[in-house]
Formats: structure tokens, sequence, C-alpha cells
């Protein structure tokens, strides 16, 4: 980096600074950027620019960078930089993070520890551990604390501390640190031989300190050591940066790693939230976690504070509130056990006078009116067989069971993509049916947590167990909340485990905990991600119905891949194993795939794209299109709608109107015939563009599309005869035909391009377009 870049950097972010300090908010954007240019400089011009110019802080004020730090905790916010600055100070520049695990012989070292042997430093390091574990062991679960000292080290020094100090049961601990080494450590990507995060940790010692300083020793900005002011500070929260420093010892012949971590001794209760946060700094600043490694100890963390039992208690605290309404308007049959509890419920509820008293006795009422159907079959019976009758109603049928549960699935796909590719798969058991996807798990807030909130995801379970209430916003595809319930038309305790939530749900809408559901989420694992695994015994007298929901599944699961938005992968496992599979070729023009079917059923289609969401789909042979299989539905919302077209193209339209079932379009006045016209005319357009591509290159459109005719001469003609004879289906169709005339459909085709066959020898043309072309009526 040039001298005079340098110079010029810092007279323009002085002049930035000096504008923005004063109240000039362009300055202080111009600022950021240029800080975020300088931030990609080498370190020693970096230093060299913060050296001479006043950068922002979090307290809203500008400071010299000599008395700044940034990435540091602990710190008053008045020398700390700015947060949406400190997104772009580069880490190596500020600490001494893992990235090898290689002798540091280079490094300057410790006598005294070095005239140590290794089992009495460890011994040193969990003495200063045991102060961390005393401060937090009242307020937070064990297993979260179990879990931070099997991040730290995993000998028999620190198992010893956490039998003594947490009174934690070996099988407990051993479960939770082979967890590390099981999921974590080896889902760590290894730089070169030998780097993993088990030698990483057998290299590591951490000695932790907990003080209340007045001033912190950090790196500054300029790369000179300072004393800064300490801020506020909340329990064991990490102070400075005296952690990231490693000091090589040499213990019995072999170079280790010792690092001091500072943690605040604040006299306030230690919540589980600040342990967490602990364990994360720890993996991420001392041990150099990777960001799968991240996840996947974020996923632990969780599970270690027991989420999933809050989520069911959240859960049944909400329908239990909201049970008296459900019931109404469930309308219970009179004389039934379910209905004398619901008007008991009324009764009390009836005589209790307004104000406070009602307040005060109403929740009592409700947790009765709960328990009473919770806790004796013959209501929770009763109320199984009524909302299998409102399910009914609303159009559902066993046969769709499964494709609700596609849908859920894409869903969650789409909103936190699976690491790898997205896939889906249906177990087919001895006693009933298991479904498995690896997207969102339920209750997950996704990858931005804050927009996981809003979109109400973390109430995922409440409303899986709700009648006709969903919290699925705009960009999915269940629409009125009853999807999953479908689930208990075949079955009357259906298990839920998904990521650190594990249920199993009876009476159609009352959950228990699962505890095996934990397992079973954490035994399908994939990539890094657990499976959200739906379990679905059927219920004796229903096999029917179930083996029905199989086979309508298998007959629609060769399209199924290309139809949804994410998964391309379904994989059916049980007496007949199969899967199907889907991708998407670029044929260079826009809109216009070829989409590949593997698996069991392969086969090539094209794939048009037609806008909102809408996709138009041919099947091909080896001449063009043909018609697809006759047992398969035309229409699609992700999964084949209960219409039969006399069609033989294929079409997935998220701007159908549908029945409450979803299983049928919707009717009215103008509908769906106004759907089709509005469809028909973007399909006119994209069959031109498939027109011009075809005219372009011949040779590779039919290489692409697996046609056996590469011949400009002859293929294009096979091709659009194909193609007039597949539409041709359409117009003995009352809602298909809508999709074409003058200006839609296969009638733009016709006018604007020569693709009609006129079925004339040479020397006349082949084809023409319609608009020119005159019908000549021979006589008889």
């Amino acid at each position: 980096m040039a001298a005079g870049d340098i110079e010029q950097a810092v007279r323009h972010m002085q002049a930035l600074s000096e504008l923005a300090e004063g109240g000039v908010e362009a300055a202080r954007d111009v600022f950021t950027r240029a800080f975020c240019v300088v931030c990609s400089w080498p370190s020693a011009a970096l230093r060299q620019v913060m050296s001479d110019i006043l950068v922002p802080t979090s307290d809203g004020n500008w400071r010299s960078a000599r008395e700044v730090a940034g990435g540091v905790s602990g710190i008053a916010a008045s020398h700390r930089l700015a947060r949406e600055l400190e997104a772009f100070w580069p880490a190596s520049s500020s600490d001494d993070r893992i990235s090898d695990v290689a002798p540091d012989s280079g490094m300057s070292c410790n006598s005294a520890a070095q005239s140590r042997t290794l089992l009495q430093l460890e011994r040193d390091c969990a003495t200063s551990l045991k102060k961390v574990l005393s401060r937090a062991k009242s307020e937070v679960p064990p297993e979260l604390l179990a879990l931070l000292v099997g991040i730290v080290r995993q000998t028999e020094s620190f198992r010893a501390l956490v039998s003594k100090e947490l009174a934690l049961p070996e099988a407990a601990t051993d479960r939770i640190w082979r967890r590390i080494r099981d999921e974590i450590d080896n889902a760590f990507s290894p730089q070169f031989p030998g780097h993993s995060l088990y030698n990483i940790r057998q290299k590591t010692l951490l000695k932790f300190e907990l003080a209340q300083p007045r001033h912190v020793d950090v790196l500054a900005l300029t790369g000179e050591r300072v004393q800064l002011p300490a801020g506020s500070l909340e329990p064991l929260l990490i102070i400075g940066d005296g952690h990231r420093p490693r000091r090589t010892v040499d213990l019995e012949g072999r170079d280790h790693w010792l690092r001091t971590v500072m943690v605040a001794d604040v006299a306030q209760p230690v919540e589980a939230e600040q342990i967490q946060k602990l364990i994360r700094t720890l993996a991420v600043e001392c041990y150099g976690y990777q960001s799968q490694c991240v996840e996947m100890l974020d996923d632990l963390v969780r599970e270690c504070t027991r989420v999933e039992q809050t989520t069911v208690d959240d859960a049944c605290a909400r329908l239990e509130d909201r049970f008296p309404q459900i019931l109404d308007e469930l309308k219970p049959t009179p004389g039934t056990a379910l209905r004398r509890a619901l008007d008991e419920y009324k009764r009390s509820e009836g005589a209790i006078p307004p104000g406070n008293e009602r307040t005060k006795r109403l929740p009592e009422l409700k947790r009765n009116l709960w328990t009473a159907v919770q806790q004796q079959q013959q209501p929770a019976s009763e109320l199984l067989y009524t909302i299998r009758e409102k399910i009914e109603q609303f159009g559902y049928s066993p046969d769709r069971v499964l494709f609700e549960l596609f849908q859920n699935a894409d869903d969650a796909a789409v909103q936190h993509p699976p690491p790898d590719k997205a896939w889906f798969r249906l177990e087919s058991l001895d006693r009933g049916l298991r479904v498995l996807h690896w997207g969102r798990p339920v209750n997950h807030p996704g990858e931005d947590a804050e927009f996981g909130q809003r979109e109400g995801w973390h109430h995922d379970l409440f409303n899986m167990l709700l009648m006709n209430l969903s919290d699925k916003r705009e960009g999915v595809t269940g629409r009125f909340g009853l999807g999953f319930k479908s689930v208990h038309l075949l079955s009357e305790d259906v298990g839920i485990a998904s990521g650190f939530v594990a249920c199993r749900v009876h009476g159609g809408m009352l959950p228990g905990v699962w505890d095996a559901g934990r397992r079973i989420s954490l035994d399908f694992i994939q990539d890094g991600r657990r499976a959200t695994v739906i379990d679905i015994p059927v219920e004796p007298g229903r096999e029917g119905h179930a083996e029905n929901a199989v086979t309508a599944f298998q007959q629609a699961a060769r399209w199924l891949p290309a139809m949804s938005r994410c998964i391309r992968k379904i994989e059916l496992s049980g007496p007949e194993s199969r899967v199907w599979t889907a991708r998407f070729e670029a044929t260079g023009a826009p809109g216009i795939s070829v989409v590949v079917l593997g698996g069991a059923e392969p086969g090539r289609g094209l794939a048009l794209e037609l806008g909102e969401e809408t996709t138009f789909f041919m099947p091909l042979s080896a001449d063009g299109p043909r018609p697809a299989e006759a047992r398969l539905p035309n229409l699609w919302l992700l999964a084949p709608l209960a219409e039969s077209l006399a069609s033989g193209w294929l079409m997935n339209a998220r701007q159908f109107r549908v029945d409450p079932g979803r299983g049928s379009l919707a009717r009215s006045v103008d509908e769906p015939e106004a759907t089709f016209e509005r469809i028909g005319a973007s399909l006119g357009a994209r069959l031109c563009e498939l027109h011009d591509l075809i005219a372009r290159d011949w040779a590779i459109f039919a290489a692409l599309a697996g046609l056996a005719d590469t011949s400009s001469k002859t293929g294009p003609a096979t091709f659009w005869r194909r193609l007039a004879d597949l539409f041709a289906m359409d117009f003995d169709d009352p809602i298909a035909r809508h999709l074409h005339g003058p200006d839609r459909g296969f009638g733009r085709l016709v006018g604007d391009c020569p693709v009609l066959p006129t079925g004339l020898p040479k020397p006349f043309h082949s084809f023409l377009r319609a608009r020119p072309a005159r019908r000549e009526r021979r006589p008889r």
C-alpha cells in the first residue's frame, strides 16, 4: 500500500469525521464506506490509518482510534467501536484465534506454567472453572453447565468437576460430551492433516478469572495495548480480549496453548442466556469453531436448556386458555362426556359475577376443563371424533394426508434451507407411517431470528394443534391451518419430533412430552441438521385409508420434486423402496427449461414459467410433447388437485383459488375460467419464445430435451405436430379451453409463428401462421 494512499485516506476520513461529529448524516455514511474499504487493506496500513483518525463509538460519539477497541465486550460504550463498523473490522487484526494445531515454538512461553505437569495445570484450570459453576448452578440447568465444561475440556479432572459441583449423573454427562465429539467435532472441516476440534481441545487450557475491574487491558484499533474503562457488566460476561492471545507452554514434551479468560463477577443472578453466550464466545474465539459447528452447538445449547419441555408447556397453556371457545365451535354431540364437561364449564363460568372475582377464577375453570378432557380417555376420544368430523367438513380426505405433510416440508425447506439438498422421506412401517424432512424445525426461528419471530414461527406447535389457525404468512403453501391436522384421519396418537420439540398428540389436539422423540430426531441427523419426524401409527380399522394415502402419494411422486419450490428428492422406504428426483436444466431462453426426472421413473419434460409462481409442464417423448399419464391430475398446487381435465399437460400454480381442503378449484361466477384466461395470455407469449428458441438452434435444444431427431429439417416439424396434438385435447374440456384464444395459448402461437400444420405436400409449406391461412372445405 503506497504512503500516498494512506495519507489521502487519513485526510479524507479526518474531514468526514469532523463533519459527521457536527451532525452531517451523509458524512457519517461516507465515513462508514471508507472504513469498510480500509479494513480490507494490509494490517500495517490499516493500523497506520487508525493512528491518525477519529472513529464513532457505541455511545454515539467520536473518539481517537488510539482509545477505541472493536469486538470486545466489557469495556465502556464510549470506547467500543460502533457496532455497525465492528462488522467490517478484521478479526485477524485484533486477536489470535485458532488457525492451526502445529507447535508454536516461535511464540513467547510462560516459564511458571512450564514448571508444572499437564495434570497439575489441568487441575488448576478446573478449579478456576469451578468458581464460574458455583456462581451459576443455582439458576442454570446442570445440563447446560455440563455442556460448558465439555466444550472447555473432557478429561478426568473436568469430569470430576461436573460430578462434584453439579451432581449430574455420569450417563447425562457422557451423553452431552459424546454429542460434542460425535456431532460437532465431526462437522468440523480440517484445513490440513491433524487439524480437528479434538486436537485443538487437547492442546488448549483455559484459566478463568472472576473480576470486576475498573479498567480493561485491550488491543486498540491502532494495534497498541491500552487501558480502557470498563463498561456495564452482566454476570459471567467475558471482559476484554485477554482470552484471544495464546501462550505456548511445553508440558511433558508437548506444546499446549494457555489462555486466560476474565469473566465478570457481578452480584446478580446468572441466567441461562448468559451461559449460552459464554459457551458460544469460547467456542468461536478460543477453539476456532466453524460456522457449521456453531450451528450444531447452538442446537445443543438449546436442548440442554430444555426448550422442548417449555415449548410443549407453552402450547398447552395457550390451548388451555382457548379451550372453551374451541369446544364451543366444535359443537360436541349432546349427551357425550365431552359435551357434559363443556356444559359444566359454562354453568360455572356463568355463575361468576363480573369484576376481579371473574378474572381470578376463570383460569381455574379453564384448567379444570382442560384437565377433565386431557386426562380421561372417553372425552379425549370424543374430542378426536369431533375434530375428524370438522376436518372432513372442510374437504380433507385420508388420501391427501401425505400431500399435506409434503407441503409442510417444502414450506420448511424454503424458510430454512437444509445445508445440503432438501429432500422428503416417507417410511412405511409395520405399525404405520413415518415422514421425515430436514427443513426448518418446528418452533425454530430460522436463520433470521427477528424475521422468524415476526412470522410467528416460534408458535408452530401451538398452531399445528389449534383448529383453523395458522401463522403461515405469504410464501407458504398452506392457507387454512388444517393441513397438519389431517394426520388425525389416520391416527389417534401422532408423534412430532423436530429439533428440540418432541411431543405426542392424542385426542386430535392434546400434546404430551415424547421423551423418545428427541432421540429419534437426532438419529436422522443430516449434514448437521436434525430431522423433523412425524410419526403416524395407523389406528386399527384405518389401515385401508393409510394404504390409499400411500398409493395416491406414489402415483404423484414422479412429478412432486418438480412441483415443489425446494424439495428435489423424495424417498420411499419400506417393503418397496423407491427414489424420485428432479432437476431443471436451462435452455438459454429465460423462463424455459428442461426438467429431468430421475430415480424410479426417469423422463424429461418442458417447464414454462408463466409468472405468479405458475409453471406449465409438457412431458416429452423422443419425438416431442406427449400427454402425461392418464391417472395423473393436470392441476397442482404443489400437490395434485382433485380435478379431472381432458388435457395432457400439467400445471403447478399458486394462483389457483382452491377450496379449504385444497383438493379442488374454487368455483364462482367467473372462476376458474378467468384464471385460465389470464394464464393463457402468459402461456401464449412463452410458446412464441419457445418457437424462437427452437428456430435458433434445434440441434442443441433437441439434445437437451432428449429428442431423437436432431435434424433441423425434420425434427421441428415432428415437434410442432406433437405439440398441436397435445393442445388439441384442451378444446374438448370446458375449463382447459379457456387457455386458448386468438391472443392466448396455442392460438397466440399459431397466430404469430409458422407452426400450424397444413398437411400439404411439397412445394407447399408444411407449416403456416394461422392469420394468413384459409380453411378450404372439400365437397363430399
